[in-house]
């Protein structure tokens, strides 16, 4: 599996950590961008490791690292990192180690350019390391920049073009009354680097794509965050490069295909270093972790500014990395509060806002709305597992899951390699609601024998069970839940006769469809899994329409089941894998679980937690085999149009109080 490692805050989140704890299953470690403005401290066997330009993984045995294309390199500053682990005893060869030819590199020169502008603005100043990472990418996008491969191979030539550079730079420097860089001491300097690094330096990306043909495992290692990357980030607030996910791809060379799993780190609380906006800064909260000597930076040294958790600074980063999971670090520094606050909106004093604000003067307004949690007020950097967690740690971490809709994957608990936890499948399941099932999915059954029983015509039975679908979907609403799933037309029903057929998406259009104002009023967000080529036009255009016009709506996700059975999902699924691979997109070798489930009718929405079936029939037939993994399940003895909303209720007390699942069972001699 090809696994990237991507921060979801400001950078400082614990990747080096969670990069160097899943190294043990990996093959290769590969950094793609930054340059030696980032920093990873790792304690691994009693030792302390703080790392800048080379991968997290260097320090298990018999690995390889990649430093990519995407990266700017101090030549000097790679030497001495280099150095500085070989004292530490290790081993570092150009087996171990391999550093692309295509990287651009950083001078002195770039060094003080970078410090002139940052300290030009004065109050304004961005909060920059001064170490040239932005003038050595401005250089690399105006295609100037120089390139490792050259340094180490084109000999005096390129140490003659290095000299001009400086030339360039020293004019600039002395109209602005800062002293000359004298160029005969750097090239003196450098090539001693350049005759160090030779061996190291190779072409990356054609070594990747062999490996991933060798079924190598690679991981890669983002450095900074999301909200520091260049695009998506607290402009102009942020580092130079992309520190999501795209970053990876773009600065090694390897495919978006050729990628698995992503992992978002995240802090339980929230740091960043430098400056811009911060809405959920404490300045209290900040020396609380400072006096217990945490939050300082692993660069530069300087204390971090520290503040609450921000879920929608992680939510939001999660969702630009496509995050598949998560790795939430430093639980442990929220052990002594006894109050946990967590953004999960913002608000300006007039509106409240869900995502971050994309310029700097919107973000000046905005003020953190938080939900109170409380803390566990105990240690937990001795915890081994899930259960050994404090039970207000685990409410506050399934909270977090919850507002940003990934699953937990990994928990950090201290400095330490061992201090992590890996949350099992098993534990996942306790990360589900437990007041109120998320996803709720009805098989509406019984029209014709509920028609047949009060002595009238099947079309009246269709009919009565139009206002059953309402009392399901308030409901839901009054409750909470997020999605309904209401199958509503199965494969088989197509065999019925057509005039009922006609009927029933006439009804279908008439009193759900069609019915903007009530999906608006109560905010249903409209959806359709099956097979909608199989409608008739009219109904086609309305649900389309319909889908569109509510796709901003939040409250409710109501899911109609349309075509479904017959195993029809599977069918359709493989067909398109099948085209893919047909067309070169994918693999046969790349196609797993996550990319099988992305081909479904289902795909990004979440398993049904509660299955209730109306008319008494205990089955369940093979189109939801493929749709449900762990499900509760409710047999009611009542037809669909007999179906009130004190039903539904009844059954969401039911799942709350868990009869089924955790309840004993009395069974009679």
């Amino acid at each position: 599996m090809n696994t990237i490692i991507c921060g979801l805050q400001w950078g400082d989140e614990g990747k080096g950590k969670i990069v160097d704890f899943l190294t043990e299953f990996a093959d290769i470690t590969i950094r793609s961008q930054g340059g030696n403005n980032a920093g990873h401290t790792i304690i691994a066997n009693n030792q302390k490791y703080v790392l800048h330009l080379i991968p997290s993984g260097i320090l298990w045995e018999e690995k390889t690292c990649v430093i990519g294309n995407g990266v700017v390199i101090d030549p000097d500053a790679l030497v001495q990192e280099i150095k500085g682990l070989q004292k530490q005893g290790i081993e570092i060869t150009p087996k171990r180690l391999i550093i692309s030819n295509r990287a651009h590199l950083i001078f002195p020169y770039h060094q003080e350019l970078d410090a002139l502008r940052e300290n030009s603005l004065g109050t304004k100043h961005i909060g920059t390391t001064k170490r040239g990472i932005g003038p050595a990418y401005s250089d690399k996008v105006s295609r100037s920049g120089l390139r490792l491969g050259n340094f180490v191979k084109k000999g005096e030539s390129f140490f003659e073009e290095l000299r001009e550079r400086i030339k360039e730079a020293n004019e600039v420097l002395r109209k602005n009354s800062i002293a000359p860089l004298n160029p005969d001491e750097i090239l003196q300097k450098y090539r001693k680097s350049a005759e160090f690094l030779c061996p190291y330096v190779s072409e990356t990306t054609c070594y990747l794509h062999q490996q991933i043909k060798e079924n190598q495992s690679l991981l890669f290692e983002s450095a900074q965050g999301a909200h520091l990357d260049i695009d998506f980030g607290t402009y102009p607030f942020v580092t130079s490069s992309n520190t999501t996910a795209g970053g990876a791809i773009t600065g090694s060379g390897v495919p978006i295909t050729s990628i698995q799993e992503i992992v978002g780190v995240c802090k339980a609380y929230t740091s960043r270093v430098g400056s811009g906006p911060f809405p959920t800064e404490s300045e209290e909260f900040s020396k609380k972790l400072h006096q217990l000597n945490r939050e300082f930076g692993a660069s530069t040294g300087r204390p971090r500014r520290c503040g609450w958790t921000d879920a929608v600074l992680i939510r939001y980063g999660a969702m630009v990395n496509g995050a598949t999971s998560l790795a939430v670090t430093n639980l442990d520094g929220l052990d002594k509060m006894k109050e946990i606050p967590v953004c999960t909106s913002y608000s300006d004093g007039k509106d409240q806002f869900q995502y971050p604000p994309a310029c700097q003067q919107d973000w000046e307004k905005l003020k953190p709305i938080y939900e109170k949690m409380e803390g566990w007020n105990c240690d937990t950097s001795e915890c081994k597992n899930w259960n050994d967690l404090p039970k207000n740690a685990k409410k506050f971490l399934i909270r977090l899951s919850e507002f940003c809709e990934i699953p937990i994957k990994y928990i950090g608990i201290g400095p330490k390699r061992e201090q992590t936890i890996i949350v099992s499948p098993k534990d996942l399941e306790t990360q589900q609601k437990t007041e109120v099932p998320q996803h709720i999915a009805i098989i509406m059954d019984g029209n014709g024998r509920w028609a047949k029983q009060h002595q009238l015509n099947r079309i009246k039975g269709h009919k009565a069970g139009t206002k059953a679908v309402e009392n399901a979907i308030q409901g839901c609403l009054e409750q909470g839940v997020s999605w309904l799933t209401l199958y509503a037309f199965s494969e088989q029903n197509w065999q019925r006769p057509q005039q009922e057929v006609e009927k029933l998406m006439q009804m279908l259009e008439e009193n759900l469809i069609k019915r903007k104002d009530f999906l608006t009023k109560y905010g249903i967000r409209l959806h359709l899994i099956g097979k909608a080529e199989l409608l008739p036009a009219s109904a086609k255009k309305s649900l389309s329409q319909a889908i569109k016009a509510t796709s901003k709506n939040q409250e409710l996700n109501l899911v109609l089941a349309i075509s479904y059975g017959s195993r029809e999902e599977i069918l359709y699924s493989v067909k398109q894998l099948a085209k893919k691979i047909k067309e070169g997109i994918l693999t046969s070798e790349n196609i797993d679980k996550s990319t099988f489930e992305s081909h479904l009718f289902t795909a990004g929405m979440p398993d049904p937690d509660l299955l209730i079936r109306t008319s008494g029939e205990q089955r369940l037939s093979n189109f939801l085999l493929w749709q449900l993994s762990y499900t509760e399940i409710l047999i009611l003895e009542k037809y669909w149009p007999d179906f009130k909303k004190t039903d539904l209720l009844e059954a969401i007390e039911n799942y709350r109080q868990r009869k089924r699942r955790f309840g004993k069972v009395n069974i009679s001699k």
